[in-house]
């Protein structure tokens, strides 16, 4: 059940917030109602990988409950270790076990057996939710949750399936302050324009580029591979951020404030800044949970680098199990490391402009790698993005509507906000609304998205998936 769906936007949704109003002078069988309308929404994709999300919920709960009750450190440890331990072979079996055989099979000549196992939809999520969790509570920055709530900040079908990850403390003072239960309208009303824009960027802006943004062939001309490249950095960005804008404004919609995930990373000016604009949830805990623990850039410089890359390799392979996404995390691991140490050295900073122009060519030039599985296919097509020689030739017939739906949205994509500081969404507040600030334009602007987005709801025969399902 697809957020820009028929099903959803006409049927799931209208129904679970009619309940939920109905609900209002509960609070807790106001949650207890989103808990079962999330069950309902991760079985409707597939019922067969319940069991496990329910068996992580209560094996984490119940790890979560030995490590803040011990008062010993070590015992804290043991509980912390298990849980890691419970978190990562599910996730290692699922997504990484047919990799590893591969691999060794090709390297070693061996024929060791291997099954070919679905990818449990959300496990990279929920699984790195609770891992935060867990090391939270090793380290006592974390109350105890009643169940309920504990489930709920798993379960929430917003962000179940691809995120925002989020912390059990930017959830649980907000359903203790009973926020379920109170109808706000201004909350309503920023949620709904949200929605709204993200199915705009989703169905109109990242579905448009998906038939341009695949390299077909090994040997692409200079100008083709730039094409393809640059076309799946726009479908990807408005595909994931989309998805991200929609499931915050879905939450909205419920008066529940879910983190910012995507700040326009585009218009970054160094790679630092990228990765602070980019999937920010994720990054936040690559930062807190495993860069800051390897010592971050507190040691010296060459352990500065080793943990760079260390983190920016498994932040690759978070993404899927291949040797294309762990060069793409080491690409930008060494890339970054590149900027901290000419910032040192060079504490002068480029002109705006220009740090915008380098850092968006270099996030290019790593696509090739991210946007396919077929190394060979992404090595011909890195290469091809160096190949002067082809001038402008091209193999592809690029139409002037391709043209100037591409331009336009370069110029939108650097020139703009994002969708959430547009509607005035800070995460932990709000700005003054769009509509005080610019009623008619905004008025007609919304407008307009929502009946070009009922127009693509209605004409589609299937929508099509989010990029970020498959990781």
């Amino acid at each position: 059940m697809l957020f820009h769906s028929f099903t959803f936007a006409f049927l799931f949704l209208p129904l679970v917030l009619v309940a939920n109003r109905l609900s209002a002078r509960h609070s807790n069988v106001a949650v207890y109602l989103l808990i079962a309308a999330s069950v309902i929404f991760y079985s409707f994709w597939n019922a067969q990988y319940l069991g496990l999300l329910v068996a992580s919920i209560l094996v984490n709960y119940s790890l979560s409950l030995g490590a803040l009750n011990s008062s010993r450190r070590s015992n804290k440890l043991m509980f912390l270790i298990i849980g890691l331990g419970c978190n990562l072979m599910p996730l290692f079996y699922f997504k990484y076990s047919s990799f590893l055989i591969r691999s060794v099979n090709q390297l070693l000549g061996l024929q060791i057996p291997w099954l070919e196992v679905g990818l449990p939809l959300a496990i990279s999520f929920y699984t790195f939710q609770q891992i935060a969790f867990l090391v939270d509570c090793y380290r006592g920055n974390q109350d105890l949750p009643k169940f309920h709530e504990y489930v709920f900040f798993v379960v929430f079908f917003p962000q179940l399936i691809a995120g925002p990850i989020v912390h059990l403390s930017e959830i649980l003072p907000q359903l203790r302050a009973k926020t379920l239960c109170r109808m706000n309208g201004e909350s309503f009303l920023i949620g709904f324009c949200l929605f709204v824009s993200g199915m705009f960027k989703k169905m109109v802006v990242a579905d448009y580029f998906a038939g341009y943004s695949a390299p077909n062939a090994q040997h692409l001309f200079f100008a083709d591979a730039w094409i393809s490249s640059l076309a799946y950095a726009l479908r990807i960005y408005y595909d994931f951020s989309g998805y991200s804008t929609m499931a915050i404004g879905i939450a909205l919609l419920f008066n529940i404030r879910l983190p910012i995930n995507f700040d326009s990373p585009y218009q970054a000016e160094n790679l630092k800044e990228f990765w602070r604009r980019w999937h920010i949830t994720l990054a936040r805990f690559l930062k807190y949970y495993l860069y800051f623990p390897l010592g971050g850039s507190r040691v010296n410089g060459a352990r500065t680098l080793f943990n760079a890359l260390v983190v920016f390799a498994l932040g690759g392979l978070w993404h899927g199990a291949g040797i294309n996404f762990l060069i793409w995390g080491l690409l930008h691991g060494a890339g970054i490391s590149i900027y901290y140490f000419l910032s040192k050295r060079y504490p002068v900073p480029m002109p705006r402009f220009l740090g915008v122009f380098f850092t968006f060519i270099f996030v290019i030039s790593t696509i090739p790698f991210f946007s396919t599985v077929d190394f060979s296919l992404a090595w011909g097509t890195f290469q091809s993005l160096f190949r002067f020689s082809d001038g402008f030739q091209s193999q592809s017939f690029l139409s002037l509507e391709f043209l100037a739906a591409l331009a336009f949205t370069i110029l939108g994509t650097f020139l703009l906000p994002s969708s959430e500081r547009i509607f005035g969404y800070l995460g932990n507040r709000n700005e003054p609304l769009i509509f005080v600030r610019w009623p008619v334009g905004a008025t007609l602007s919304m407008g307009a998205s929502l009946g070009v987005c009922l127009i693509y709801i209605f004409k589609m025969k299937e929508p099509v998936e989010f990029i970020y399902f498959f990781f």
